[in-house]
């Protein structure tokens, strides 16, 4: 089904961050949402800034919160690769 499709296409092929991650990642932006569920970006981010920045799913109880707080954020509105149940 979906969830395996998922699962082969893009845990099992060991993707890794290119570039552009890199280069998207040194952009000075407090907020950043994105349609990828994979975990490229928010890794080359983090890389780059030290672990710093906090990472959301659109089903995060608390997502709301995310804009009164100081922190950069990663926000995956599509879900994410680790809960393949709860993508869109």
């Amino acid at each position: 089904g979906f969830k395996s499709a998922l699962l082969t296409e893009f845990v099992n092929k060991r993707f890794v961050p290119a570039p552009i991650h890199e280069n998207l990642s040194q952009v000075d932006s407090r907020f950043v949402l994105t349609t990828n569920f994979d975990r490229l970006y928010e890794l080359s981010a983090n890389q780059l800034q030290q672990g710093t920045i906090l990472v959301k799913n659109y089903y995060d109880g608390d997502v709301a919160d995310v804009f009164r707080r100081s922190e950069r954020v990663v926000l995956k509105v599509h879900g994410t690769i680790d809960s393949p149940d709860r993508t869109i």
